[in-house]
């Protein structure tokens, strides 16, 4: 389990005034933040851009140092003394394909990076993580000549060469149409179920999380704004059932709708019915039991960019 306790960063910036002069400003990118991972389980870490992600994604990945507060990876201290030991259990894949070489085939890239890794026997492993990704029958290509969706593959594959415990996934799928986003979405669930690998990922796309994510914890300027699981989330944040009905006997229907526990609006002959549980049941015996001809009718749930939207909203209120 990774745990980190009133995590913080803060940057100096230098601004310029008039004039030759400059002054210094001290900017707060992550504030006091708590969070834990645990193994065999994808967390995200989501928020608008400018939120704190990459920053607390690289603190985690001891890209950046923090400026106050501890981590610890399986009762490892975040310090130099243990950084070697941490590295050999984590890994970062980000967006693009921008830790790649493009003239070396697929197979001579994970033989260079399984070499930074000092990996003994890096045959067998390479082979390993070529196959997890479905690349084996492409590997003596140069990556130049990839897929955009190959050379992603490529990453992950890249990302796991050490068997890490932690993987980082910041962006994953950034720039990927939308077979190849799905695709790698699969490879990404599989990591973490198979594996047993932990999966830290961060993403502006709500729909990728709301697929691939067991437990989230929501960052708006830097501080954690929300955590649990996204049905949890939704439960707390937003209503999460949403009701379109289509009735000549709309008038009727929004007489009796204060006896179930929702909330509604009508526009003519459509009844708008939002409730944080699902009402279908009682809704309809409601209607038969007053004899209310329903002629249509549209059930939606609440997405998690509503539920975000609705959480950023709370926090800017406060």
């Amino acid at each position: 389990m990774i745990q980190a306790v009133s995590l913080s960063k803060t940057y100096e910036l230098k601004v310029k005034d008039k004039g030759f002069r400059h002054h210094t400003e001290k900017k707060e990118a992550v504030k006091n933040l708590d969070l834990s991972i645990e193994k065999g389980k994808i967390t995200g870490i989501l928020g608008v851009n400018g939120a704190g992600k990459t920053t607390t994604i690289k603190m985690l990945a001891t890209l950046l140092a923090p400026t106050s507060g501890t981590i610890k990876l399986d009762d490892l201290d975040y310090c130099e003394k243990n950084l070697r030991r941490i590295k050999e259990k984590i890994n970062l894949i980000s967006g693009g394909e921008r830790s790649l070489y493009w003239r070396l085939t697929g197979r001579e890239n994970l033989e260079y990076f399984a070499s930074l890794y000092g990996i003994g026997n890096a045959r067998v492993r390479i082979e390993e993580c070529l196959r997890i990704v479905g690349l084996l029958d492409n590997a003596d290509q140069l990556v130049e000549t990839y897929s955009k969706g190959m050379k992603q593959r490529l990453q992950i594959a890249r990302g796991i060469i050490n068997d890490p415990s932690y993987l980082f996934m910041d962006e994953p799928t950034l720039g990927l149409d939308i077979a190849i986003a799905q695709n790698l979405r699969q490879y990404i669930r599989q990591l973490s179920r198979q594996e047993n690998m932990a999966v830290i990922l961060s993403t502006h796309y709500m729909k990728e999380a709301e697929e691939l994510c067991d437990y989230v914890y929501v960052i708006d300027h830097g501080e954690k704004a929300a955590e649990g699981t996204i049905d949890q989330l939704k439960q707390k944040f937003t209503e999460s059932y949403e009701y379109t009905l289509e009735t000549s006997d709309a008038d009727k229907l929004v007489t009796m709708l204060p006896q179930l526990n929702c909330t509604f609006s009508q526009n003519k002959n459509l009844v708008i019915l939002k409730s944080k549980a699902n009402i279908v049941p009682q809704l309809f015996a409601l209607a038969e039991d007053n004899h209310i001809r329903i002629n249509g009718f549209h059930q939606q749930e609440a997405s998690l960019e509503d539920c975000i939207m609705q959480i950023i909203s709370k926090e800017k209120a406060s």
